[in-house]
């Protein structure tokens, strides 16, 4: 069994609409400002997971800066794991600031299949200018 730990992926709206993700969130614009910047889907992961002999994959998103933003990454990582056979092991991705909100797509998400967070970015979800103990509850 080979585990790639450390994958990310992004539906193709993200692509096709790039503008509008692009002023929608922060870490989006942060990672994929650049013409070079790759966006890659379920079916590219998975078919580059069957040509290097890849058996499991984690799917993460990005330490998303707004909600609906990290609400659409979230349901492409559970619907592309629900129909990958097992092979595909999301992530979902929050801000801790935002609370309760946090905590309920938290929630959901594992409902639907989650196995943990991932990712967070400090610096562009501004966690590094953060009352740290304001975040106890979001961590406990």
């Amino acid at each position: 069994m080979i585990v790639d730990s450390h994958t990310h992926l992004l539906p193709d709206d993200f692509r096709l609409d790039k503008g509008h993700f692009l002023e929608s969130d922060a870490t989006f614009r942060q990672l994929f400002a650049s013409e070079r910047a790759r966006i890659a889907s379920a079916v590219e992961l998975l078919d580059q997971m069957d040509s290097a002999g890849v058996t499991h994959s984690v799917i993460a998103g990005y330490g998303w800066t707004s909600p609906e933003v990290a609400r659409i990454s979230n349901d492409y990582l559970l619907e592309s794991a629900a129909s990958s056979d097992g092979r595909l092991i999301p992530l979902c991705s929050v801000n801790p600031l935002w609370g309760t909100d946090a905590i309920r797509e938290i929630e959901r998400c594992h409902d639907a299949g989650a196995r943990g967070i991932g990712e967070i970015h400090p610096d562009s979800q501004n966690l590094m200018n953060s009352d740290f103990a304001g975040l106890a509850g979001f961590f406990d």
